[in-house]
């Protein structure tokens, strides 16, 4: 299911120059533009199709930023160049997307609410495998990560797996039937139905679940107290669940909501 690009006024992929000293929620008020950090396109969360960005969070930024009369510039950067580029102020707010980030090792920054939940969750051919059990005998692919290495690590059954080089490679095994099951992120699983619709994908509950919030500095209490709240209007007005319901089959709100 699509739906007609979200153009935003000023939407902008920023280059490498970065801005020295860290901005403050009145001083991006008074600039006018909300520089946003992204790590990747991800389809349907937030890529670019016609000439402008669609996706849930390009929805979700564009109603903050309505919020703060600003306009949006989407700055790209790198999972070993977010912290300095928040710091410096060359981006104001990080979305994540599938990226688990590791704030621990990166002093001064913190994350908002969960503005969308993922997870783990196996991908197969035909006949759905629900759990862990139904691994057994098979041929396992496997996204790179250290969740789901651990996760296989875990279980006590005779396995042969295969670690991908991404998402898209591992669902990719499964269209080549190199592989009889993939452990994969539950949005590139709800992706691979829409690419390939004619492969019969079945999809597990999730494994376990991600919560991915925006990375905002940690002296920025203004930015992180405004995203939150217009998050919980957004799902408090039922409008949250009609963006998520325009890109993706199942509603990828987070259940504490």
């Amino acid at each position: 299911m699509h739906r007609p690009l979200a153009l935003l006024c000023g939407l902008t992929l920023l280059g490498a120059a970065g801005t020295a000293g860290a901005r403050d929620l009145p001083e991006i008020v008074r600039n006018g533009t909300l520089r946003v950090g992204i790590l990747r396109d991800t389809p349907r969360l937030n890529a670019v199709r016609g000439g402008g960005r669609t996706g849930l969070e390009v929805d979700l930024i564009g109603r903050f930023a309505r919020k703060l009369g600003v306009k949006v510039a989407w700055v790209r950067t790198s999972p070993a160049t977010f912290g300095q580029d928040l710091r410096s102020s060359r981006i104001d707010l990080l979305l994540p997307q599938n990226e688990t980030l590791t704030l621990g090792a990166e002093a001064g920054l913190t994350s908002t609410n969960p503005y969308y939940c993922s997870g783990a969750v196996i991908l197969s051919r035909g006949a759905a495998v629900r759990n862990s059990t139904g691994l057994l005998g098979k041929r396992i692919a496997v996204q790179p990560g250290k969740a789901y290495f651990d996760y296989l690590k875990r279980l006590a059954l005779d396995k042969s797996s295969n670690v991908q080089q991404d998402a898209a490679s591992t669902v990719l095994t499964l269209i080549y039937k190199t592989a009889d099951v993939a452990i994969v992120d539950k949005l590139a699983a709800l992706e691979a139905t829409f690419v390939y619709p004619k492969a019969g994908l079945k999809m597990s509950y999730p494994l376990w679940d991600t919560r991915f919030g925006a990375v905002v500095r940690l002296e920025d209490g203004g930015l992180r107290k405004a995203f939150n709240k217009t998050l919980q209007t957004l799902v408090e007005s039922g409008a949250y669940d009609k963006l998520s319901g325009a890109y993706f089959p199942q509603n990828v709100r987070c259940s504490t909501y």
